[in-house]
């Protein structure tokens, strides 16, 4: 009891970004001189500020104290000296215990009277071992101490981030400025007949890039909603090329049923699998950094949706295990074909009808009011004219002549045949998908070899 009474709680917070710096400079001097390099302060500030952005299951400054050390590990390491001498030390450890077992094979048959003698013999051999190590130690520190210290910068840093993150390196610097810049006309370049939809895009993540939106959340949650074939998936894979992620895509048809929902977080304690993780969290612990594509949503169950709801509010999901998978850097974009059949329906008249209200009003009917409010934007995505549909047929016929290269094969395609394939490739419910189908068909297939 008097125990609880004369004690007392102290919480230890985790300190700021501007108290790890200074705490990392006060413990520059020891580790510059164990690893024998030099940190300069821009590497120290970088250390502090990308192991806050990228590293979450740990604190500061800890984890900005680690990347310090492993960076200096690495720098060491590099250097080819060390490594001769390591190898020369453990060769010559080798032939002495080679030559100790010897001696005592060739002894063998007096060992009873001579055992005295070859416990003597082991002694010495232990000794000239332990005295062998001591030399070996001095002599990699008299090196070390012989050789410049090597500079560690923010590049170094870098490096170190993205392997403890799991992270693309060009995604750990923080000037990804000229990516942003010119995303839009990147995407425009690369999907057809889309532009308004890009447009919405590209300026929701160049806000949120920009610190504008709540540090615990995701980078953006969006919806993309349209028929099919009109290039929501292509739109989510160009996009985490550009960024240089990786896409993590779920079709959310397999995940119907309530049984089915849970593997995403994993299974209930006491089924099969219970220790395995979740589908879902699993994927963001290794990939941290991704766009994730949940495709056609409105088809999954209402328990995921739950869960969605927690991932686009605070940022983390937490699986049957007790272990937080952290979506702070993640891109969520889930596609949707509900209200396609009011987009597509055709005109009646003379005049070009817009849809837009029947779409909206279908979205209302299939998800809640508090899902909806939690996305960042509900992008539209309309059917394809005629012209995009030409630009289309164009970049399939790209991708078949790179294929063609290989065989030295030129594709000659006169206008007459793109204007075919543009009819009969596209189909207004259906989109760009039979496009692939009828160019294997009717071009692919004369290459039988």
């Amino acid at each position: 009891m008097r125990y609880h009474v004369a004690s007392k709680k102290i919480d230890v917070k985790e300190p700021s970004v501007d108290d790890a710096v200074d705490i990392l400079r006060g413990l520059k001097p020891r580790y510059e001189e164990f690893h024998n390099v030099e940190y300069t302060d821009e590497a120290l500030v970088t250390a502090v500020q990308l192991s806050a952005k990228h590293i979450h299951e740990r604190f500061l400054p800890d984890k900005a104290i680690d990347v310090i050390d492993e960076a200096g590990a690495y720098k060491r390491l590099g250097v080819v000296p060390d490594v001769e001498d390591i190898e020369a030390e453990e060769s010559f450890i080798a032939d002495l215990e080679q030559d100790f077992d010897v001696q005592i094979d060739a002894d063998v048959e007096g060992i009873d009277s001579d055992a005295d003698s070859d416990n003597e013999m082991q002694d010495e051999a232990e000794t000239a071992k332990a005295n062998d190590r001591a030399q070996s130690a001095d002599g990699l520190k008299s090196a070390k101490a012989q050789k410049p210290p090597m500079k560690i910068d923010v590049a170094d840093i870098e490096a170190i981030i993205a392997k403890l993150a799991r992270i693309p390196p060009k995604s750990v610097s923080s000037d990804d400025k000229s990516i942003l810049e010119h995303l839009d006309r990147d995407l425009k370049h690369l999907v057809f007949g889309q532009d308004e939809a890009i447009a919405t895009l590209a300026d929701a993540i160049k806000l949120s890039r920009a610190g504008l939106k709540a540090p615990d959340k995701p980078i953006g949650s969006f919806m993309f909603a349209g028929p099919t074939g009109v290039g929501k998936t292509e739109v989510s894979r160009q996009l985490a090329n550009l960024l240089g992620v990786e896409l993590v895509r779920f079709d959310m048809s397999e995940y119907m049923e309530a049984h089915t929902a849970s593997r995403l977080i994993g299974a209930p304690p006491g089924y099969v699998g219970y220790d395995q993780g979740g589908l879902l969290t699993e994927k963001i612990n290794q990939h941290p950094h991704c766009v994730l594509l949940l495709d056609e949503i409105e088809k999954a169950h209402p328990d995921v949706f739950n869960l969605l709801l927690q991932v686009m509010d605070h940022g983390t999901l937490t699986d049957n295990n007790g272990r937080v998978a952290i979506f702070k850097q993640v891109i969520i974009i889930m596609t949707t074909n509900v209200g396609a059949d009011s987009i597509s329906r055709s005109s009646m008249g003379f005049t070009q009808q817009d849809h837009s209200r029947d779409n909206t009003e279908a979205l209302k009917r299939v998800f809640t009011p508090e899902f909806r409010n939690r996305l960042d934007a509900i992008i539209q995505f309309n059917p394809l004219d005629t012209s995009v549909v030409v630009s289309v047929v164009d970049k399939f016929l790209v991708e078949l002549q790179v294929q063609l290269d290989d065989k030295q094969v030129t594709l000659e395609i006169d206008d007459d045949v793109r204007d075919y394939l543009a009819d009969k490739g596209y189909d207004r419910l259906m989109g760009a998908r039979p496009m692939q189908r009828l160019i294997q068909d009717e071009i692919k297939s004369h290459w039988q070899v």
